[in-house]
């Protein structure tokens, strides 16, 4: 199987890295990791940016535990830790999927993620297509803006995690 903390070290890097791409004059929300007693900061929502009914204030209700199963394709747990920012479900066995929510998001915010995705060491950066105002994959995860929301679907799965997060994705930015 994967690991589950590698693939979230990727996530959280590409969160990071966008956070440090914020535009000037936005407050700080400081997300806290999972894998670490430290936190990451990510701008906050900026109604300049986008309309407050765009804004994913409860990722789990955007990412449901039914969207979770039918995905994945078994009885899925939410993870304890889940906050208003991200949203992660498992199965028993470990393999799971995960909505993290970066902040608001303009072109330019976009484009340094991706620049930024483009320069993570041993990381498969490609465009996606069909996915919001724009997306990209960062190894198997993906990166997408949607209604200036910036976004991170990620896969927790012992095989090629892709169909998964497309599939999550696309349920997902089908409610939003």
């Amino acid at each position: 199987m994967k690991n589950s903390k590698m693939i979230l070290g990727v996530v959280f890097a590409i969160l990071a890295l966008a956070a440090c791409s914020k535009p000037s004059g936005s407050a700080e929300v400081s997300t806290p990791s999972p894998t670490a007693n430290k936190s990451i900061s990510t701008p906050a929502p900026n109604p300049t940016s986008a309309t407050d009914e765009n804004q994913p204030r409860d990722v789990c209700k955007i990412l449901t535990k039914e969207i979770a199963e039918s995905v994945i394709g078994r009885p899925v747990k939410p993870k304890e830790e889940d906050t208003s920012a991200h949203c992660v479900y498992l199965t028993d066995d470990g393999d799971g999927l995960g909505l993290f929510f970066v902040g608001v998001g303009t072109k330019e915010t976009f484009g340094q993620a991706l620049k930024d995705s483009e320069a993570l060491p041993n990381v498969k950066t490609a465009k996606a297509d069909g996915f919001g105002d724009g997306a990209f994959w960062s190894g198997e995860q993906l990166v997408v803006m949607k209604n200036g929301n910036l976004m991170v679907f990620a896969g927790f799965v012992q095989n090629d995690s892709k169909p998964l997060v497309t599939d999550m994705a696309t349920k997902v930015l089908a409610k939003m």
